[in-house]
C-alpha cells in the first residue's frame, strides 16, 4: 500500500473535503521539498507512522468500482491529448504578458 503525496492542483482544504482524514500527505504541509523528502524517509523507517495513514480504511471504503489503479496506470501512460507549447516565449507574450507586468529590480 502506498501513501499518496499530493502537490497542486486542489487546496489541502479541497483535498481534505473529499479524502479520509491522514490518508494523504499534502506537500503545502512542509515549508521545503527537503522537510517532504524527510518526512517521507520517516515514514519507511517508522511503521507506526506510516500505518497511521492507513487507519481509515476501517472506517472507510472505495464505493466507485468503475476506476481503479490499473485505469489509473493507463491514464498515466497514454498519449496526452492536449499538444505541447513548441514556442512557450511567444505562448506567453499572446496569452500571460497583458495580464502580468514585471518590474526589473532596481526599477521604481
Amino acid at each position: 500500500m502506498f501513501v499518496p503525496v499530493a502537490l497542486g492542483g486542489l487546496s489541502v482544504e479541497e483535498y481534505s473535503r473529499v479524502a479520509p482524514p491522514r490518508s494523504f500527505i499534502h506537500a503545502y504541509n512542509f515549508t521545503s521539498i527537503e522537510e517532504l523528502g524527510k518526512y517521507l524517509k520517516h515514514l519507511t523507517e517508522d511503521d507506526t507512522a506510516y500505518n497511521r495513514y492507513h487507519e481509515w480504511r476501517s472506517e472507510y471504503r472505495v464505493d466507485d468500482d468503475s476506476f481503479n489503479m490499473c485505469d489509473l496506470c493507463k491514464l498515466a501512460n497514454e498519449k496526452p491529448r492536449l499538444s505541447a507549447i513548441q514556442d512557450v516565449s511567444s505562448w506567453w507574450n499572446s496569452n500571460c504578458n497583458e495580464h502580468i507586468q514585471f518590474k526589473a529590480v532596481g526599477s521604481h
